[in-house]
């Protein structure tokens, strides 16, 4: 699912575009002076893409220890389970990004 969505890698040229074509970049609330403390994701992009990358970053966390470490520090600093799965998704991202530009395999341990 997540590779019919993506289609052509070579169409992002780093992983913060992939990200941000999965609506899973932060949407920036500013004004004047005013600039927002929190941020909460865009949802401007691909839904299939996102829900996809949501539901593999739970399977990835619970598999893997270096999600499961990241997941854990993020609540630690008080994120809820979804926002900190949010991260857990960008991370995600850019683990796939760079398998699929680089060729390589999944090696994170």
């Amino acid at each position: 699912m997540i590779l019919g969505e993506i289609g052509d890698i070579h169409r992002f040229s780093n992983p913060n575009k992939l990200l941000a074509f999965a609506g899973l970049d932060p949407s920036v609330y500013q004004s004047g002076n005013f600039q927002a403390k929190t941020t909460r994701m865009s949802k401007r992009g691909s839904r299939v893409l996102r829900y996809a990358l949501v539901n593999a970053a739970w399977n990835v966390v619970r598999n893997n220890a270096t999600f499961k470490a990241y997941y854990d520090a993020k609540r630690a600093e008080g994120r809820s389970h979804y926002n900190a799965l949010g991260h857990c998704s960008g991370k995600l991202v850019r683990v796939i990004w760079k398998m699929l530009t680089d060729n390589v395999e999944f090696n994170l341990k």
